[in-house]
């Protein structure tokens, strides 16, 4: 979640207090946040630093808490008598699960929703329609990356004046801009997600494929954990029955501080999400923000908020979802083209960025959405 991070680092003069039933001590710490650790994790006296320490123990705890919400009883003696202003909720399930704090506090909720929660909670757990329901009618307001998959809180029957947008921004610093230069008769293709269906990547091997049947040099290098096992078997052996394994590259997932430097020795991004056939979506993928800062453009579909990421034919090319055939020909498009329209691609993607997707402007206008919540609140201030 280093887009949350970013987004809470850079939204200006809100004292920020982090409330989790699971907290880590990552790659990621707020020095002037306060940590509300408690419950289970309290008792234990752990203070795990990675995401896979205790990892199961974690899991069954998150998941214990949503039976028998001993975490959310302990922060509501710890918060009754010096309450926030407002619960900024991170996912639907979690605004949900903390709906009834916020009410017995009697204050404000603001519930985010990004991704796997706008479909695929409600298909796998029905009751979570209800859940929903109220979720939509009590918090003060509902807010999506981006207008596609504001879409998708609509069709929810989320109410449109509930809901805001507020992007996924990135630190542009972070990300250096290098115009790209590619080399003839050569395309180095990146794919950094993690291995979920939603993330197309049986899509881009088929597509890759059907390109190099007409071209050479074009390689593709997968980075990102191997979460869908069995999609990760189904992968590997697509790639040795086309016998594409000299065309493909794995890698480890990176950390978060070598993302740039991963991204800096490619020629295009390729991330070409689509639904899921558990319901799974994307919301707005913050890798390609990151990848069209340093100057890569992009390869994806016309998926929830990515068509408004990527700007069609100038900071990369779109295709619909599930359509290998048309990927491969964006595929062949960047191989082909020539250095002045590469160039152009590279320059307009970060200027994309930059005016859009800014994390300070984006805090801005978050912090924005918090006052505007605080004075239209029927709560007392």
């Amino acid at each position: 979640m280093n887009w949350a991070f970013q987004l809470m680092q850079h939204t200006p003069g809100v004292e920020q207090w982090i409330a989790a039933p699971w907290i880590l001590n990552d790659q990621f710490p707020l020095s002037d946040a306060r940590y509300l650790r408690g419950g289970i994790q309290k008792m234990l006296g752990l203070s795990p630093k990675h995401e896979l320490d205790f990892h199961h123990l974690s899991n069954n705890l998150i998941r214990l808490e949503h039976r028998l919400p001993i975490y959310r009883h302990w922060l509501a003696s710890i918060l009754k008598n010096n309450p926030p202003d407002i619960i900024h909720a991170h996912f639907g399930p979690v605004a949900c699960h903390y709906l009834k704090l916020a009410n017995e506090l009697n204050i404000p909720m603001l519930a985010s929703f990004y991704g796997y929660d706008f479909l695929k909670v409600p298909t796998r757990k029905p009751n979570y329609s209800k859940q929903y329901a109220s979720l939509f009618q009590s918090a003060g307001k509902i807010s999506s990356p981006g207008p596609g998959s504001a879409e998708f809180l609509m069709n929810a029957a989320c109410p449109e004046e509930k809901i805001a947008i507020i992007p996924l921004g990135i630190l542009l610093k972070r990300f250096p801009f290098s115009p790209k230069k590619k080399k003839p008769g050569a395309l180095k293709l990146l794919q950094m997600a993690t291995i979920t269906e939603k993330k197309g990547y049986m899509d881009t091997l088929q597509a890759m494929n059907l390109a190099l049947k007409s071209r050479s040099g074009i390689e593709l290098t997968i980075v990102g954990e191997r979460q869908n096992l069995e999609l990760v078997k189904q992968m590997e052996k697509y790639i040795a029955d086309n016998n594409m394994k000299a065309s493909v590259n794995w890698l480890n997932p990176v950390s978060y501080k070598d993302v740039p430097s991963l991204l800096a020795k490619y020629d295009v991004f390729i991330h070409p999400s689509r639904k899921s056939r558990d319901g799974d979506v994307e919301g707005a993928p913050v890798c390609i923000l990151e990848a069209q800062a340093t100057g890569l453009s992009v390869i994806s579909t016309i998926h929830a908020d990515i068509p408004f990421q990527v700007k069609h034919n100038e900071t990369g090319l779109l295709t619909k979802e599930g359509n290998p055939e048309a990927l491969a020909k964006s595929i062949l498009r960047f191989y082909d083209m020539s250095d002045a329209e590469f160039a152009s691609f590279s320059q307009a993607a970060r200027h994309h960025v930059e005016e859009h997707y800014n994390v300070k402007a984006v805090g801005i206008n978050l912090l924005e959405l918090y006052k505007s919540m605080l004075q239209t609140s029927n709560f007392p201030k």
